[in-house]
């Protein structure tokens, strides 16, 4: 179930209501969390994702806990895309918000 629905979020990325459930079921499947993160940052890297959604969702995943090296992984690429993102868009206050939400948890 996990895999289908990561896929259905994965081709609807501006959907939350996808990304929630996805929460939902890696509540249940704690073991899947750390995967389903990594591939989502990758997706978000190679796409260029931006859009609160998807942010919303690495950055509850990060604020709940991953590895060090998944949150540096989180944090360079929510870095490198707030640069790129234009001035005063949602785009990039999304990214600003989610810097804050990882360090609040710690």
């Amino acid at each position: 179930m996990i895999i289908a629905t990561q896929k259905w979020c994965f081709a609807h990325h501006n959907d939350i209501s996808g990304w929630q459930f996805l929460l939902f079921l890696l509540d249940k499947q704690p073991a899947e969390t750390s995967p389903v993160f990594r591939e989502t940052l990758k997706l978000a890297a190679s796409f260029k994702w931006r859009n609160e959604s998807v942010w919303y969702f690495l950055r509850l995943v990060a604020a709940r806990g991953v590895a060090n090296t998944d949150k540096e992984e989180f944090e360079g690429l929510r870095k490198t895309l707030w640069e790129t993102a234009s001035e005063d868009s949602i785009e990039k206050k999304t990214l600003e918000r989610a810097e804050q939400w990882p360090m609040a948890s710690q």
